[in-house]
């Protein structure tokens, strides 16, 4: 049986895992079908069963090394079973109803056991007729945001009734592969892959002091000072704390013509104005909260890393930015991002951080999971101080319409994973002519969740009428 070793940053996001934080990515896909025959449950399956070759470890389990010395292996799962990872909804409610079902959907951890995804088909939406539902969840460990609309992409096609497959079986990578996995090629690989952590751990370590110290000089300077926020600086809100595990999610759907058009006047990126959209509506949620504010507040946006290879394996480092909420001005503030947004890459360009991701090879998995669950248990994360408020990520989706199981899909919704002492996500994806921003709390926000979607939608408008037409 071959077997392929998980990189550090991939063991490290599985390690993480713990009772209230679920380190997989969500989507719910709205598709409108025009079949009468046979059933969408059937035939997702059926194109699932005949396109999951072109994703690599979909058909893959978790091995884990004894005593979590090392990281785990990819091993192909013999009694893999489409009908266990594509299966019904059960499920017979409105578009809003979603809404719930899909917070329910993604609280749920994945079974550690066998392949880290699943499918979930709702066939019917009561106020939605002629179209279904496709709920999914994917680990992290099995797939970053970037890669995933590629490899994701495969499932898909250009039109209802293909003559052809047109997408491509990802390159098996060779690095860190046993051709079989028994208990001598095992112990070799996690003796070999000791030793050559104890030689390249001065090296990383040696990197790593440089990188915090290139980081406090860099935002030491006049220039850089008010834009990029120093480590655990952050502001403490009500949204900061330990994780619930139930999950709670809404969304809004924006016309991505005007989306566009108001960052072109403005003079900023997409991503610049999304985070900005954010941030006017923090402002109102957090008042809503008791929060007095009046302080910058702190996003950690996700940022991909050249790629190496064409592999699903996580290339993606971390950036901080700040959300200038204590600027009034929405063109100021607008404008503010976008110079923290561009610092804070210029940085990670000067310091290389996607090297940084190297280090989390040195820590052995069984200690990362202990940590990780010591750091639960104790609510650890109540008292330490946040290093971010809210995370933030933005996709560019297809901007040509595809089809699956021969439904058009209309909506992409994304549903990104929290992490601890920050249980706000907001994720926002581009598909053809629309900009959906996708949010994912924890209970605490139960019953204020949709106000933060009106929010959302509320300074998206007001934005509008203010930098429609700014020069």
């Amino acid at each position: 049986m071959t077997a392929k070793r998980l990189s550090g940053l991939d063991s490290g996001f599985l390690a993480l895992d713990n009772p209230t934080m679920h380190l997989h990515i969500g989507v719910l896909l709205i598709l409108r079908d025009d079949s009468t025959s046979v059933g969408a449950l059937q035939r997702v399956r059926s194109q699932f069963g005949a396109r999951i070759d072109s994703m690599e470890n979909f058909q893959s389990k978790v091995y884990q090394v004894p005593f979590g010395l090392a990281e785990p292996f990819w091993i192909k799962a013999d009694d893999f079973n489409i009908e266990e990872h594509v299966i019904a909804a059960d499920f017979n409610g409105s578009v809003k109803d979603l809404n719930y079902f899909a917070g329910a959907f993604i609280s749920e951890p994945l079974p550690k056991d066998r392949p880290l995804w699943q499918v979930m088909v709702v066939e019917s939406i009561s106020d939605l007729p002629g179209h279904f539902a496709v709920l999914a969840k994917i680990h992290h460990a099995l797939i970053d945001g970037v890669m995933g609309i590629e490899v994701l992409a495969n499932l898909f096609d250009f039109e209802a009734d293909p003559d052809s497959f047109w997408g491509e079986e990802l390159p098996k990578a060779n690095d860190d592969e046993l051709t079989t996995l028994n208990p001598l090629n095992l112990i070799g690989s996690i003796v070999g892959d000791l030793v050559n952590k104890v030689r390249e751990a001065p090296k990383i370590v040696d990197m790593l002091g440089n990188t915090a110290l290139d980081f406090i000089n860099y935002t030491k300077l006049a220039e850089n000072t008010l834009h990029l926020p120093g480590l655990f600086t952050a502001p403490k809100t009500p949204l900061n704390g330990s994780l619930k595990p139930e999950r709670v999610v809404c969304y809004i759907k924006l016309p991505i013509d005007r989306f566009k058009s108001i960052a072109r006047r403005s003079g900023v990126t997409v991503n610049d104005l999304a985070m900005a959209v954010v941030s006017f509506a923090l402002d109102r949620y957090l008042e809503q909260l008791g929060y007095q504010g009046g302080e910058d507040l702190v996003s950690m946006m996700p940022m991909s890393n050249p790629r190496r290879e064409r592999s699903t394996a996580n290339q993606i480092s971390a950036l901080l930015v700040s959300l200038g909420n204590s600027i009034s001005d929405p063109l100021e503030r607008i404008r503010f991002i976008s110079a923290a947004t561009r610092k804070a890459k210029d940085f990670h360009r000067r310091a290389q951080l996607e090297n940084v991701t190297q280090a989390t090879a040195l820590v052995p998995p069984v200690l990362t999971s202990a940590l990780s669950n010591l750091a639960h248990r104790i609510k650890a994360f109540d008292s330490i101080a946040p290093a971010f408020n809210v995370l933030i990520s933005s996709v560019k989706g297809p901007d040509t319409p595809l089809y699956l199981a021969g439904a058009q899909l209309t909506s992409v919704i994304p549903f990104g994973p929290l992490a601890e002492s920050v249980p706000l996500n907001v994720t926002v994806v581009s598909y053809c002519t629309e900009v959906v921003f996708g949010v994912v709390s924890d209970e605490r926000s139960r019953s204020s969740i949709e106000d933060f979607a009106n929010y959302l939608e509320d300074a998206f408008e007001e934005l509008h009428d203010r930098l429609g037409t700014a020069d």
